[in-house]
């Protein structure tokens, strides 16, 4: 090889020493400053409010709310749907079913039934509302238009006049109340204000 085609290849060679490595830290900054660019934050196009309102409006279906009173008492309350409230706020429900069982009481069962209520997780208490219909293991069977039942105690009560079948014959009263004493372990059912009962003597017989 000729000493100008050497001289010429030297400096080639020496001149991509020094380029590659120029070219090479080019690149790594170029990465550098893309990856710096790029947000790894995927925002939603949801926020808390948005869950909220979307969760009142499409409800949650079939919940379900168990309390167990001082006495032993059950209270097992579902709804068919319910569309929850902001914080602390109670829900309003639709398809209602209370389950009351008193395990003192030869294990006597009240099943409650209604359209519509409010829930009132804050207070442990349903309203239950929309032709309310209550059925006894002892043999009841009422309906009334707003009854209160409590989740955390044995207390029922109706919000107004309450008509039906008893065990003796048609009732109707302006109130019933249903409570339980913690000290005499005993479950007291009340009508009052202007109670009428049409007696069936066979119904006594049956009973």
């Amino acid at each position: 090889m000729q000493a100008g085609t050497v001289d010429r290849y030297s400096r080639f060679v020496a001149f991509f020493k020094i380029l590659l490595p120029l070219l090479a830290l080019g690149l790594l900054s170029i990465m550098f400053l893309i990856s710096r660019g790029v947000n790894d934050t995927v925002n939603l196009p949801f926020n808390e409010s948005d869950i909220a309102e979307h969760l009142k409006r499409e409800g949650v279906t079939k919940p379900r709310f168990v309390g167990v009173a001082p006495n032993g008492e059950r209270i097992t309350l579902v709804a068919a749907t319910a569309q929850p409230a902001g914080f602390a706020e109670p829900a309003q429900a639709q398809g209602l079913t209370a389950i009351i069982e008193i395990p003192n009481q030869k294990a006597t069962r009240y099943e409650v039934r209604a359209a519509k209520g409010v829930i009132d997780k804050a207070k442990d208490i349903a309203q239950l509302s929309g032709d309310v219909h209550i059925k006894t293991s002892t043999g009841y069977s009422l309906t009334t238009d707003i009854l209160e039942i409590s989740l955390n105690t044995l207390a029922l009560h109706s919000m107004g006049p309450i008509q039906g079948e008893s065990p003796l014959g048609a009732l109707n009263s302006g109130l019933m109340t249903l409570t339980s004493n913690s000290e005499t372990d005993t479950t007291k059912l009340r009508f009052e204000n202007g109670v009428k009962l049409v007696y069936y003597p066979h119904r006594e017989q049956e009973h």
